[in-house]
């Protein structure tokens, strides 16, 4: 530990010295923390910023802008790269393109290959290497990931892209040793890079100090203020610190930057179900789903948003079809079991849900309450099979005893009012 301390401690003044003197962040008086929402955590822009086109390759931008506008159309973007694929020597950046759109709309191996055509396109062009590398990340696929990251740093190891692109799955697999190597040795090429500064940040903030994050990506934002990632990392160190108002509006800047910033909306629609307000926090989650259909956060941050607006049938539409995406997906299984049982009085579809969250090793929520779900469900299935009425288990109708107790006679109707005498009042 004391090592790893002191690797930090060197990076935070090699950046430090490569920016000046700013305000160093200090730790705020305790504050109650924000409530967690049941959605996934937040993460960082889905393709990195440095294949983000600001200015696209001449004969692209019709293609391009159908992927980068507000309003993507992806399998028209897909259609729209054919006359330029078809030319006897495509421009790399389409082969980028392409596989951004397939990777957002779910198209994994398409997407891989296209990625690899761009990096065949462009020898010594890491852009599309570190775009699979993110793609796969957030899939959850770490195994793939490392493999692409690895080689790409054995090919470029001053790269700090790449560089960059191997701490982040070091970081996701909580190998911070590693990570802080690479991004050590891509600051030391670069010290203003900022997909290394980005990284950096972050792995403070995975590593429980974010006021040390801060200090990174104060400086940071202060040397690369035009990028949406740093201000993204930013306001999740912030968050982590429990300044909820100031993280909102780091991530609004993020947005302002970049208004397809995945991390940003599924991390400010956060932060309006923290602060229960459902309906802003659905508008933050439609966006990212917009821009990323099959991203899982985007997903079950809808469903979340839906659930809080008491809209019990659209927010199981929305967890099922997270769950067909992932069929062992905690968040999903367990919600269902709840929506099922609890407000649609389904409990038997409740309970087979609640059973495949245990054997899946679902951990999200403790024990006893997973228990105490289990044996509500099941008291409402008996209560089902005994053909008593529908309610929470112990309850009975005036007139009738639940099971253990006396029945109590019900309540005497009210008399009807005397008809009026003749010029009284009604």
């Amino acid at each position: 530990m004391r090592r790893v301390a002191l690797l930090l401690a060197a990076v935070v003044a090699s950046a430090a010295a490569a920016c000046g003197p700013v305000a160093t962040a200090t730790r705020p008086s305790p504050a109650a923390p924000a409530p967690a929402p049941a959605a996934a955590p937040p993460h960082p822009g889905a393709v990195p910023a440095a294949v983000v086109p600001t200015a696209p390759v001449s004969g692209l931008q019709a293609a391009a802008s159908l992927i980068f506008s507000a309003r993507p159309d992806y399998p028209k973007a897909v259609a729209a790269f054919e006359p330029v694929l078809g030319q006897a020597k495509p421009p790399a950046e389409a082969w980028l393109y392409l596989g951004i759109a397939h990777a957002r709309g779910g198209d994994r191996r398409k997407a891989l290959m296209c990625f690899e055509q761009a990096a065949r396109a462009r020898p010594g062009w890491t852009a599309p290497t570190v775009a699979a590398v993110d793609y796969l990340r957030r899939r959850g696929d770490l195994k793939e990931a490392r493999v692409l990251a690895e080689q790409a740093v054995k090919q470029h190891p001053d790269d700090p892209l790449s560089r960059a692109a191997l701490a982040a799955v070091h970081r996701d697999a909580r190998e911070f040793d590693a990570a802080l190597r690479h991004l050590q040795a891509g600051l030391a090429v670069d010290p203003r890079s900022a997909p290394a500064l980005c990284g950096l940040g972050l792995l403070f903030v995975a590593r429980g100090d974010p006021v040390a994050a801060l200090a990174i990506l104060d400086r940071a934002v202060a040397m690369q203020p035009k990028s949406a990632d740093l201000h993204a990392a930013r306001g999740l160190a912030l968050r982590a610190r429990g300044d909820v108002a100031a993280a909102a509006a780091a991530y609004t800047a993020a947005l302002r930057l970049d208004p397809q910033h995945l991390g940003a909306h599924l991390a400010l629609g956060e932060v309006f179900v923290a602060n229960l307000d459902f309906a802003g926090a659905e508008a933050h989650f439609r966006t990212a789903r917009a821009v990323y259909p099959r991203d899982q956060g985007a997903l079950l941050g809808l469903a979340r948003a839906r659930f809080g607006q008491k809209d019990m049938k659209g927010a199981a539409a929305l967890y099922e079809e997270a769950l067909a995406a992932e069929p062992d997906g905690p968040h999903a299984l367990y919600q269902l079991a709840r929506i099922y049982g609890e407000h649609l009085e389904k409990p038997a579809q409740g309970l087979e849900y609640l059973k495949q969250y245990q054997a899946a090793g679902g951990k999200l929520v403790r024990e006893d309450k997973i228990a105490a779900l289990r044996r509500n469900l099941e008291a409402l299935i008996e209560r089902e099979r005994r053909g008593q009425p529908k309610g929470p288990p112990g309850k009975a109708p005036p007139g009738k005893a639940a099971p253990g107790r006396a029945a109590t006679p019900p309540a005497p109707a009210a008399k009807a009012p005397a008809a009026p005498t003749k010029g009284g009042n009604p």
